[in-house]
């Protein structure tokens, strides 16, 4: 790092007679008061907000500074940087509300941060650079209030984020870090924790934990089941012949009917209908969607690639022979997988007019599954009054089908703990979860 910090201030330091390749022949003092003159020179030639941040964290000196002219701390914007820019600002123009007080002025705002991100090495034409940067300015204290400038670039960058997922080409990948710019969501930390943990444990450990849920080791069998391709219903889904075979594969009990019995789902029958060998406690479902948990997965499997519904028929997706390569599933796939799937299921009620108190319930689940990604360190929610028990039962009721596909187990007092291979997966999809309500909130 001192060796990066001197070979940035040697030109300076020239014009100060004192030339770093050799021996250095001063005192102390005089040395330090040429260190001082050179150190400020350099800073007047860094963009605005270099020195800003400097201000702010004390850390860019200790920053790479690939991408800046040597001995000017100017860096010189490429001709793909400049397009960026010219086309945020045109789309600037468009918006009703923006961070800056014109588009000339959050485009100029942009082409600082392009220099900014430059000086340390990042190029904001990546969701990865806009996330190197956000992180250089706020540092690793959150909870401290950013001063202006940082506030004016964090604006702006947020702004260009919405920019990139509107008119770039690849608009998922910059949608992954909108979360940057939100107010954490509860259990954020929890989460990424989660993450982050399950990221360092051995990759095969992972697969085999994996393999071992029901989402994963079904998989294998759906796409043998499905062939080169198998007829689905109008919506896309499984046709209603077929749903008791794919709802097995989940462990499921179902059965397709043309009618709905008098009776509500999941109970016994009153009456026993002579010559119906459906299980008593088998799930009578109109259409997949009727069958809590293998909507969700189908739609996981879509989303991951392994399955793709193509007009009348579901063939196997681009990603179904990497799948099927090996005896275990590949490792982003196969977390992928079970993150959509639990993303799904949770907002599977969301919007479904029989469902009342559906957000509720959604919520009570969400908050299950932080508390059984980190048992004990989240008081429950009080469930005091008649009504708060029924909706924490209903949600109990969905998460029991979490811990059957594999996803949660109940240790000795019962309570739901996600294994820990499967956190990380379990914690993106609660985390895709926020997102989803955020964007429906937004929406609504």
């Amino acid at each position: 790092m001192a060796r990066e910090v001197l070979r940035d201030l040697a030109p300076f330091l020239a014009e100060e007679g004192i030339d770093l390749s050799g021996p250095v022949d001063l005192d102390l003092g005089a040395f330090n008061a040429a260190f001082e003159r050179a150190t400020s020179r350099y800073n007047q030639g860094l963009p605005p907000l270099v020195q800003a941040q400097q201000r702010s964290s004390g850390s860019a000196s200790g920053r790479s500074s690939r991408g800046t002219k040597r001995g000017s701390g100017q860096p010189k914007l490429s001709l793909a940087d400049r397009s960026a820019v010219r086309g945020f600002e045109r789309w600037l123009r468009e918006e009703p509300e923006i961070a800056a007080p014109s588009p000339e002025a959050e485009s100029g705002m942009l082409t600082e941060l392009f220099k900014v991100a430059l000086h340390h090495g990042f190029h904001l034409r990546t969701p990865q650079g806009v996330v190197d940067l956000v992180e250089l300015f706020v540092g690793d204290d959150r909870e401290q209030e950013p001063d202006g400038a940082v506030n004016a670039a964090l604006g702006t960058l947020h702004d260009y984020v919405h920019f990139r997922i509107e008119t770039g080409g690849e608009p998922s990948a910059w949608e992954e870090i909108h979360f940057l710019f939100d107010d954490p969501p509860p259990g954020a930390d929890v989460l990424r924790a989660a993450i982050l943990e399950t990221e360092q444990l051995d990759p095969d450990e992972r697969r085999v934990a994996l393999a071992g849920t029901h989402l994963v080791a079904s998989v294998t069998e759906l796409l043998g089941w499905i062939g080169s391709g198998r007829k689905v219903a109008p919506s896309g889904g499984v046709r209603r012949a077929d749903i008791a075979h794919a709802a097995k594969l989940l462990g499921i009990a179902a059965v397709g009917v043309d009618k709905l019995p008098p009776y509500a789902l999941d109970t016994p029958a009153l009456i026993e209908i002579e010559g119906d060998a459906v299980p008593a406690d088998a799930i009578r479902a109109r259409s997949m969607m009727d069958v809590p948990m293998l909507f969700s997965w189908w739609g996981a499997l879509a989303a991951a690639g392994v399955i793709e519904v193509a007009g009348t028929r579901v063939v196997p997706g681009p990603c179904a022979a990497e799948w099927t390569a090996e005896l275990l599933p590949p490792l982003d796939l196969a977390e992928e997988v079970v993150a959509a799937t639990v993303c799904e299921y949770l907002c599977e009620d969301l919007g479904v007019r029989s469902r009342f108190f559906d957000r509720d319930v959604v919520a009570i689940m969400i908050a299950g599954l932080i508390g059984a990604l980190e048992p004990g360190q989240l008081e429950p929610a009080p469930d005091d009054d008649e009504f708060g028990r029924l909706l924490h039962a209903r949600a109990d009721g969905r998460l029991q089908r979490l811990a059957r596909v594999g996803v949660l187990n109940p240790d000795a007092e019962g309570t739901f703990v996600v294994p820990g291979p499967l956190r990380g997966a379990v914690a993106s999809g609660v985390l895709s979860t926020f997102a989803f309500l955020r964007d429906a909130v937004e929406s609504d």
